[in-house]
Parts: C-alpha cells; structure tokens; sequence
C-alpha cells in the first residue's frame, strides 16, 4: 500500500499521514499530580552524551516534548524541566500551554491522544519552525538550489495531503 510504504516515508519525511480524528477525552493531563520523576540513569547517560556532543560541535540543543496526552504527565515534565536548567538548556513542552500553538484534543489527533494526526502534526510543526526562525535566527531555504530536492517534493507532498483528506 503505497499510503503505509517507502514513498510516503519519503514524501512525508517521516510521518505517517493521518487525517482521521480519534478525539482524546480525558481532561487536563498536564495538572493530575503524580510523584515527581528523574531521568532512568540509561537516558540520562545518552543525553549527556548528545549534549556533550552538541557542545563539542557549537549545536544548539533544544530539549521538547512532543504533545500526548496518553504518554506525559507532570512529573515528566519537571523531570526533563529540571535537566534543561541545570544544564542550561532551552525546553520546549508542547504539552503546556504555548503561545501559537492551539491544540485541540477533540480533533487533533488520531488514536485518543498517542498520537497527532495531520492538523496536529501541522500545528506542531508551524510552531516549531516560527520557534526556530526566531530564536535560532535560522533561514528560509527555500527557493536555494542547495535545496532544491526539497522544493521538487513539495509540490508531490502538497497533492498527496490533499488526496489524503478527501
């Protein structure tokens, strides 16, 4: 099936496209207090080895968390929190609110909350670019022939989202 196989893996960078919506119900999950967290010593080893490498090579590491309902919490969040500020790391949790970015749990996801589907994806990645742009003063590639692999696929992505949410 082509929607499941290589070509979209490649056509969406990744993503598997979902338009369906599986609404998640569950109320507030980032104020239901649970014990406080710390990092398993395994990860905490492997992020210290990433930024430790981003440091080597002048990379600017932003920790996020990606927006799900049915896998974070509180105590997860002041976890990675307390990481980023005792490493002086910036830390994005797009499970708190932020402004620009407006999810909407009734439509933008697609398995309850484990998941975005396409409006979510798009609204994540929207306000990561503008967070990117601004913060990180990185460029607009677009248009530059180094880049021009990516402007070829783009008008392919732009059909296949469309057929998607028909």
């Amino acid at each position: 099936d082509y929607r499941r196989g290589r070509d979209e893996a490649n056509i969406c960078k990744g993503y598997y496209f979902h338009d369906t919506v599986g609404p998640y119900l569950g109320g507030n999950y980032m104020e239901k207090r649970v014990p406080q967290k710390h990092i398993a010593d395994t990860e905490q080893l492997y992020l210290d080895d990433i930024r430790d490498m981003c440091r080597e090579n002048g990379i600017t590491l932003i920790l996020y968390s990606a927006p799900s309902p049915k896998n974070w919490n509180i105590a997860k969040h002041q976890a990675v929190e307390d990481y980023a500020k005792k490493n002086g790391l910036a830390y994005i949790d797009m499970n708190m609110p932020q402004k620009g970015l407006h999810m909407d749990w009734s439509e933008d996801t697609y398995d309850h909350g484990d998941h975005m589907n396409y409006m979510g994806a798009h609204k994540t990645t929207v306000f990561m670019g503008k967070y990117m742009h601004e913060k990180l003063q990185l460029p607009d590639r677009r248009g530059q022939s180094e880049y021009a692999e990516w402007n070829r696929k783009l008008p392919v992505y732009e059909s296949y989202v469309r057929a998607g949410r028909q």
